[in-house]
């Protein structure tokens, strides 16, 4: 069973650190075995490549990769260190690709973490539009590894409690997108499905409290 986080949810506590990562790490996996190296390789090297990178509501970068990574193992119960290394690195080749690109993470981290951090990162090449490019995104979830979803939901419920200081349209965008095409597949799957349509509520009340009605 996966483990309940008590509220607020503690991966948006800034207290959480590398001591409390790893702590709930090694229930899984023992400090020095080989996907704990893996795990604390990925959390280095995610720290290291988004050093200089702030969100917009001003924290490190960081600490949505962290973020990820704790609610897969706390809302979703994940314990393969392949995978949480991966969603420690799932936003590395798509923000860092100069210095990141997918290759030197199939050889940093090997084949299964390549797969899924491929499969999470936004395609690039010629698209006629944005609308072209997600449908292609899209396909390339769904034609994921079997993890895919996990850290993708993991993530836009992430990106929903924590996406204030977007523009207000971004916000909107963010929020039709998730209900038209993930929580279907939410539902269908039983990930997160109520905390995201929790997230979605929120972000919906708190933009009509500024006025901003959705299109």
């Amino acid at each position: 069973m996966p483990r309940k986080l008590r509220p607020p949810y503690a991966f948006l506590a800034l207290e959480e650190n590398r001591d409390t990562f790893f702590a709930r790490v090694h229930q899984f996996v023992l400090p020095y075995h080989d996907g704990a190296i893996l795990v604390a390789s990925a959390y280095k090297e995610a720290k290291d490549a988004f050093r200089k990178i702030k969100r917009k509501r001003g924290e490190r970068y960081f600490e949505h990769c962290r973020a990820v990574a704790l609610i897969a193992m706390d809302l979703l119960g994940i314990s393969d260190p392949e995978v949480v290394a991966a969603a420690l690195l799932h936003d590395i080749v798509e923000d860092c690709g100069e210095e990141w690109p997918i290759k030197r993470v199939e050889e940093k981290f090997g084949r299964r973490v390549r797969d899924l951090v491929a499969a999470l990162s936004m395609p690039t090449g010629g698209f006629a539009s944005r609308e072209e490019r997600m449908r292609a995104y899209h396909a390339q979830l769904l034609a994921g590894p079997k993890e895919t979803f996990l850290l993708k939901f993991s993530d836009r419920l992430h990106n929903l409690l924590t996406c204030s200081a977007m523009p207000h349209e971004a916000q909107w965008r963010m929020i039709e997108e998730t209900e038209k095409d993930y929580l279907p597949i939410a539902k269908e799957r039983s990930i997160l499905h109520k905390e995201l349509k929790q997230a979605i509520a929120a972000r919906k009340r708190a933009l009509r409290c500024a006025g901003m009605v959705g299109a």
